[in-house]
């Protein structure tokens, strides 16, 4: 069975009678906030609980035995309000479903066991994301420590080359204050934490790059000598007649 209930504020909707209490002065009202789920509530005739709100019933205006019979009378009865008000404003509309914000009620019913395990497992939430935050900490740490080793290899790294114009030879200084470290990860012991790990791994490809840059070099200085031999002058170069040639 469904009836047409009128509410405080002109409020109007299709209720199961089941929702009806107190000699029908009351109904019980689902905590829900949708529309089509209240629908849902009122055509399968949904059992109350405890949860549920109570609202003042000012009048029932029809009961049905279909919902269908009582929702087509809502409708005759909000555009009926409409055409009397002078198409102004509704004098009666429908009731929405809305969501109860206060839960204090439903709170108190709950088993007290349960709320220890709603606080538990805020607890575990808050210690979470407590670790995830340590965890970007250490990361960001390990980050600095990698750059600040890098820079300071970067300035131990001192390379001179010299190079004397008008002579035969070449001079090409190279001097490395760096201090192998490649050997080191040979020296870690197995309880080495990754951060360390990856930090030896970082400075052995520093190394590595630096060697390769080293060779390059060499190879640039020795292209350079090359080049001076073959552009000096010998000793033993006869004179061209083009060299003596006056201008007229």
């Amino acid at each position: 069975m469904y009836a047409v209930v009128e509410f405080d504020k002109k409020e109007c909707s299709v209720v199961a009678l089941a929702w009806l209490i107190d000699d029908q002065s009351k109904c019980l009202w689902p905590n829900i906030g949708k529309q089509d789920v209240l629908e849902e509530y009122v055509t399968s005739q949904k059992a109350p609980t405890s949860s549920w709100r109570k609202y003042s019933v000012k009048k029932v205006h029809y009961i049905s035995d279909t919902y269908y019979k009582a929702n087509d009378y809502l409708t005759k009865m909000v555009e009926d309000s409409y055409s009397s008000s002078d198409g102004n404003q509704l004098l009666i509309r429908r009731k929405i479903a809305e969501m109860n914000s206060q839960t204090n009620v439903q709170d108190k019913k709950e088993d007290p066991c349960k709320r220890k395990l709603k606080l538990n497992s805020k607890k575990t939430d808050k210690k979470q994301k407590s670790n995830e935050s340590s965890n970007e900490f250490s990361s960001d740490v390990d980050e600095t420590e990698v750059q600040s080793m890098t820079q300071h290899n970067k300035e131990s790294f001192d390379t001179t080359i010299a190079y004397k114009s008008g002579t035969s030879s070449s001079l090409c200084s190279l001097k490395s204050n760096n201090t192998p470290v490649s050997s080191r990860s040979s020296n870690v012991s197995s309880s080495s934490t990754p951060a360390i790990e990856l930090l030896l791994r970082r400075v052995e490809r520093i190394i590595s790059t630096q060697d390769q840059q080293n060779i390059m070099l060499d190879n640039i200085l020795r292209n350079l000598e090359v080049n001076h031999r073959v552009l000096e002058k010998p000793a033993d170069f006869s004179n061209l007649p083009v060299s003596n040639k006056t201008d007229k």
